[in-house]
């Protein structure tokens, strides 16, 4: 996993807000959509403000701006966030480590 500096000045938000920060802006490359109109300025200042996605669509002092993009689309933002986060507890019956490419060296 991308270390903590560089996931904040790439995305301006916490390691532990990125499955809320792609929840509402997408990823493009793996077809998943995220809320219309946010990008990633607006997704990181309203992360920032109310720290995960559960608490700023809970929020009643949203900015008009961000509320009319955010209204109706809570459902979509949260199947986003859970399609961008990882599973962790799935057994693989071996160590990734044993099937890491190793190059051959010469001798």
């Amino acid at each position: 996993m991308a270390g903590q500096p560089f996931i904040e000045k790439e995305f301006a938000v916490q390691p532990s807000q990125l499955t809320d920060y792609w929840g509402l802006t997408g990823i493009s490359s793996s077809g998943v959509s995220g809320v219309p109109g946010i990008g990633p300025k607006t997704a990181s200042t309203l992360l920032q403000r109310y720290g995960n996605l559960e608490a700023l669509f809970a929020a009643d002092d949203i900015e008009p701006k961000w509320k009319k993009k955010l209204d109706g689309q809570e459902a979509l933002a949260l199947r986003c966030k859970q399609v961008a986060t990882l599973k962790t507890d799935v057994i693989l019956g071996f160590n990734l480590q044993d099937i890491r490419y190793q190059a051959e060296t010469a001798q």
